[in-house]
């Protein structure tokens, strides 16, 4: 074991296990279906509707929600001045 790695392990809590090279393994291909190129414009159309729509229903629930906050505030406002 190098030098380096015995200072870095001197605390006997700590176990290095060192894995052999093996030379004889050949690599392996991992396919990956990835689409078709023509479907390119398709795929950045659908993107911006969805975030479109998803930009949409954000900012409604903002404003619904903002909208119920401000009459949640001013109903109590009222009934003092009753």
């Amino acid at each position: 074991m190098p030098d380096v790695l015995q200072i870095a392990l001197k605390d006997e809590t700590s176990t290095l296990v060192l894995i052999p090279h093996a030379g004889s393994v050949r690599a392996q291909t991992l396919r990956v279906p990835v689409g078709d190129a023509g479907d390119v414009a398709f795929v950045e159309a659908g993107t911006i509707v969805v975030i479109l729509f998803a930009f949409v229903y954000l900012l409604r629930s903002i404003v619904r929600a903002s909208r119920a906050q401000r009459v949640a505030v001013e109903v109590p406002a009222t009934k003092k001045d009753s």
